[in-house]
């Protein structure tokens, strides 16, 4: 498909990439999209976030519990119509989305030092 609508000079497909390589190549894209039909929880659209890249999502299941307006886009599952008004609204102007903090709303929620004192406090009501 590529070839055949002649998108060579604007879609590059990557293959595999190290998951220490992921920041820089996340990080060089204006937005991340991922349309599914469904998702538990969807760790990659973290990532993306994480990295501050806004993202495109489908209302799948999962990005809806973690999803605000300041991250991207939600559109319905299977319409064409929004994904591609979606990613043409990025595509002309993504300083809507402001990188860094996109990444620390996500970092405030999701982060290591965040994920360890809620299963802290879950341990701990637990034992008592």
């Amino acid at each position: 498909m590529i070839n055949k609508y002649n998108l060579n000079e604007d879609v590059h497909l990557l293959g595999e990439v190290l998951r220490e390589d992921l920041p820089a190549v996340m990080g060089n894209a204006d937005c991340f999209v991922l349309p599914s039909m469904y998702e538990t929880f969807g760790v990659v659209y973290i990532e993306a976030l994480a990295c501050g890249v806004p993202i495109i999502a489908t209302k799948c299941g999962g990005p809806e519990d973690f999803f605000n307006e300041n991250l991207g886009y939600m559109i319905n599952v299977d319409k064409l119509n929004e994904l591609y008004n979606a990613m043409e609204n990025i595509a002309n102007d993504n300083s809507k989305f402001n990188s860094n903090e996109v990444s620390e709303y996500i970092k405030n929620r999701f982060s290591r030092k965040v994920i360890v004192k809620e299963l802290e406090n879950v341990y701990n009501l637990i034992v008592k």
